[in-house]
């Protein structure tokens, strides 16, 4: 049976930042999240959530906010089955339900819908903006056609509400999940996270010699001794653990070395290659020969003009390319069978028996009354990290070990006294991955980048167990967008995750992918009318040349010629979407600077605010104009953004690079582009934050790197362009 839920609008990032929606009177109180909760003024119920059999038509009337209906749709029989309360009604149509807890909301189990686009697209964009809400792209956002026969005050009128009261243990219940989900999350990203043993190794040598050459470049590319001494032995020790390497030479002796008899031989051999001065090129031609990748630049000894640029470029790439092969080796966890939850959730714990020390950390530290939280790690760190030292003393005591004498107590006590007054600490001396991932958390746990590369930089290969502890301290709602979505844009595996947690939390059986998401108009008559997909102009089938191709002649006022209306049928019947349809059309000879090809662009135009005159086709509310004019002050919608700055840019030729680079940064935020050259590509800045703040500080790293670009032609652009005039500008039209 389906239900409805009448909310505002206003409510949208709250609900799906937690995933869930709760009785009104739980917001205040609870952990996490949300402390308000915008209330419809008819409703005054606290302590449950108000359920419709049908959806009752109700107005908002708010000219300070962007407040509109909205509506949530839930077909959930198991989780809401027997837990509903029955309101007496004499209403012939709509009855009316009672929930004293929070409903759990699922991409399966509901829609979110509303009366108007105006207020669908506002909404689908403040949760696209969201720091913390991490799922909105996999629900339903739709237009439904209210029936406005059926009235909410009407409604209510007839209907006998008597509230049941609040109930605190619900309140608990729902805290505790929170940080379990957390949990679960945080230890899944630690495992997707995770290296071998000599990859990690591998990136912590990597960190280290960047940071050195940082330093060098710094000081404008001169080195001293101590540098050159301490990069020669850390590039050294990077060419013995280098997987690529060790295969190499392995291959060298067995198709090469063998070939000689004797170890003189051999030996005599490879001293010929170095005396010919011929030894790095054989090697590497050999390597190339049998489809091995190796480092081309490595540093041996200190030379003038030694490119340090290049040197810790090549690095940084040739590393991540290893940690790519190396995570590719890896397999996916089943988190409902790595764990055990017990009814009361008053704990969970890993099915592993070396993992009690982890077990009793979580229990006795995460999932008790008084948890440790990010803030109190923040503020009371000293006072966390000798509180579970003792708990450590006591279980180890407990276990008959003596702690007195052990390396957990002597490593824990420089941990302490690391924290207190700064003396040195060495991670690597934990006695075992469950003491590293204790004090990697109490010492960095509150600031996730920080955490990470102090794991980096030590040549940590297993995060799991410390991103768990995060996870729980952080709790699920809190945790931001950007640092889940290593896993969140892996779309089928994530979405055995999600399944995999929803299974063990809840005993859910959850079937198949996410559902399609696509935006429609509902007609509660059982008519459903395509209008919106995915912000893109969408069409019925049979008739999509038509209205297409008659729309784009009408705004040219002229005729399209016979040869370029079949290359426009042709492309419309090869493609379903704005950008392919784009793409086919330069295939067919259709040329992107035609004034027939931007005319296709600008009426295919995937953004709101692209072109005012599709505004005006798709909206016809002049409210909502005003909005999307509004939103032409964010940088990535704004199509006159160059007209802000071209100005400042001196020579055609600088700003014709400058204008390429700006679109392209600019196309990289959506989840795919067309790329002239290459065809489809994702997009490298998707997911990432999308206000102007965060956005001008990406685009000004990024003109700072085409100053450093390894393209002497392209840094030399650069270099004659404001950057910082640019930026200022940036900020002051976009604030």
């Amino acid at each position: 049976m389906k239900y409805y839920i009448i909310t505002s609008s206003l409510n949208v990032d709250n609900i799906l930042s937690s995933e869930s929606i709760s009785p009104i009177s739980f917001y205040g109180k609870r952990d996490f999240g949300y402390k308000t909760f915008q209330k419809i003024d008819k409703l005054n119920i606290a302590n449950n959530i108000v359920l419709f059999s049908e959806i009752p038509y109700f107005e908002i009337h708010d000219s300070e906010r962007e407040n509109y209906p909205m509506v949530i749709e839930i077909t959930d029989d198991v989780q809401l089955k027997d837990k509903l309360h029955y309101t007496e009604q004499s209403h012939s149509v709509c009855q009316i339900f009672l929930y004293n807890q929070s409903i759990r909301l699922t991409p399966w189990n509901c829609k979110i819908l509303f009366f108007s686009q105006q207020a669908l697209v506002l909404s689908k964009l403040k949760c696209s903006d969201s720091l913390c809400n991490k799922l909105s792209e996999f629900y339903r956002f739709e237009l439904v056609k209210p029936n406005k026969s059926i009235l909410l005050k009407d409604v209510l009128k007839d209907s006998a509400i008597n509230e049941p009261g609040f109930n605190i243990d619900l309140l608990v219940l729902e805290n505790k999940l929170n940080r379990l989900k957390g949990f679960l999350y945080g230890y899944n990203l630690g495992f997707t996270k995770s290296l071998s043993d000599d990859v990690a190794k591998l990136l912590g040598l990597q960190k280290r010699i960047y940071n050195i050459v940082a330093s060098i470049i710094n000081n404008k590319g001169v080195s001293n001794e101590h540098f050159n001494e301490e990069l020669k032995k850390l590039d050294y020790l990077y060419n013995e653990i280098d997987p690529h390497k060790k295969l190499s030479r392995n291959l060298w002796n067995e198709k090469i070395l063998s070939r000689f008899t004797s170890s003189a031989d051999k030996n005599t051999f490879e001293t010929i290659l170095r005396e010919l001065f011929v030894e790095s090129e054989a090697k590497l031609n050999f390597c190339k020969n049998n489809n091995l990748i190796v480092r081309k630049l490595s540093y041996s000894t200190p030379q003038k003009y030694f490119d340090w640029s290049a040197y810790q470029s090549e690095l940084s790439v040739y590393t991540q390319s290893i940690i790519y092969e190396d995570k590719a080796q890896r397999t996916n966890i089943d988190l409902s069978t790595e764990f055990t939850l017990p009814a009361d959730y008053s704990t969970i714990r890993l099915n592993d028996e070396n993992a009690k020390l982890y077990n009793e950390i979580l229990s006795g530290y995460f999932f008790k009354d008084s948890v440790i939280t990010i803030e109190d790690l923040r503020l009371n760190r000293l006072e966390i990290a000798t509180e579970i030292t003792k708990g450590l003393k006591a279980l180890m005591q407990s276990a008959n070990k003596d702690w007195e004498n052990s390396q957990e107590r002597l490593f824990f006590n420089s941990l302490r006294q690391n924290i207190a007054n700064s003396e040195p600490f060495d991670l690597q001396k934990a006695p075992d991955i469950i003491n590293l991932s204790i004090a990697a958390f109490l010492l960095k746990g509150e600031d996730f980048e920080a955490l990470t590369r102090y794991l980096e930089e030590n040549g940590v290969s297993d995060y799991k167990y410390v991103l768990g502890f995060w996870g729980a301290a952080c709790g699920y709602v809190d945790m931001p967008k950007p640092n889940l979505n290593p896993i969140i844009k892996q779309k089928e595996s994530f979405c055995q995750v999600y399944k995999s947690v929803d299974n063990l939390l809840f005993k859910s059986s959850i079937e198949g992918p996410f559902p399609e998401t696509s935006n429609v108009f509902i007609n509660k008559s059982n008519t459903e009318v395509p209008l919106i997909k995915e912000n893109n102009k969408s069409v019925q089938p049979e008739n999509k040349f038509n209205e297409i191709f008659s729309a784009v002649q009408k705004k040219l006022g002229k005729k399209i010629n016979e040869k370029q209306k079949i290359a426009v049928e042709k492309s419309l019947n090869s493609a379903s979407t704005p950008d392919k349809i784009l793409y086919y059309l330069k295939k067919n000879d259709i040329k992107s600077t035609t004034k027939i090809y931007k005319e296709f662009e600008a009426y295919l135009s995937p953004s709101v605010a692209k072109n005012v005159e599709i505004e005006r086709e798709l909206f016809s509310d002049s409210s909502f104009l005003a909005a999307v004019h509004q939103s032409d002050l964010s940088f990535l919608m704004d199509v006159n953004r160059i007209n802000n700055i071209s100005q400042l840019i001196v020579g055609d030729k600088n700003l014709k690079q400058f204008k390429t680079d700006l679109e392209w940064f600019v196309e990289n935020h959506r989840e795919s582009y067309l790329d002239s050259k290459k065809g489809f590509q994702s997009g490298f800045y998707y997911g990432k934050s999308t206000d102007n703040k965060s956005v001008i500080e990406r685009f000004e790293i990024y003109l700072n790197n085409k100053r450093e670009n390894k393209q002497k032609w392209l840094s030399d652009i650069y270099l004659q362009i404001p950057v910082e005039k640019i930026i200022a500008r940036l900020k002051n039209v976009y604030k």
